[in-house]
């Protein structure tokens, strides 16, 4: 953005200085140039403007105020991960969201774990991990910029990464092993029993002969 500051001297000949103000706060002194240029204008440079007008022998003018509003290109990066449970070596997918003011600006989007930078700046604004690790657990934040313009940062997003809880898997493990033994020695017992039943039943007799002797 330009911004002039003009005065008519009087008479022409006489040469004028001029500076510029911001919030009452001088920031481009007097000098014979009366415009300023910024190359590339940012959310700061909000304000109200004024600009003043002198020669070398009279007093300072000063201009109406000017309020100046830099509107956003694009919103606050929004961080967000998928899933919400994240079991040690499952896939993980952590995105980085903002919605640009203008298709003239492409964004770019980069990752910070625990505030330092992990992937660099890419038109990406999706980052997978295909096996989640406990050391991946940490404070993500994501930042979202033009080619041109400082970078916004996200809110901080939380990631813990569930390790295996290996004391219930191995009382699960023992619960199946004894179910499995239970089961087993119920279908030998009942073997066995059905096994019994079918055999036919023999049974000893035992013959008994008398002798009779009478006296003759």
């Amino acid at each position: 953005m330009s911004i002039s500051c003009h005065s008519i001297p009087s008479p022409p000949s006489v040469p004028i200085l001029y500076a510029l103000y911001k919030n009452g706060a001088l920031v481009q002194g007097f000098s014979y140039s009366n415009g300023w240029k910024y190359t590339s204008a940012q959310k700061k440079d909000s304000g109200d403007y004024t600009c003043a007008a002198k020669t070398m022998i009279s007093e300072a003018k000063m201009s109406h105020v000017l309020q100046i509003q830099i509107q956003d290109l694009f919103s606050k990066p929004d961080i967000t991960v998928s899933p919400d449970w994240i079991p040690e070596g499952s896939a993980m997918s952590i995105f980085c969201h903002s919605l640009p003011k203008s298709e003239t600006f492409p964004l770019q989007y980069a990752l910070y774990k625990n505030g330092e930078m992990v992937r660099g700046f890419s038109h990406s604004n999706e980052w997978k991990f295909s096996s989640a690790r406990s050391e991946d657990s940490g404070d993500y934040t994501c930042g979202a910029k033009t080619p041109t313009l400082e970078k916004k940062m996200s809110h901080v997003l939380k990631i813990q990464i569930a390790g295996r809880n290996y004391t219930v898997q191995n009382t699960v493990r023992l619960m199946v092993s004894a179910f499995i033994f239970l089961l087993a020695s119920c279908l030998v017992f009942h073997h066995l029993k059905s096994h019994q039943q079918m055999e036919p039943t023999s049974v000893e007799t035992t013959d008994y002969f008398y002798f009779q002797i009478s006296d003759l």
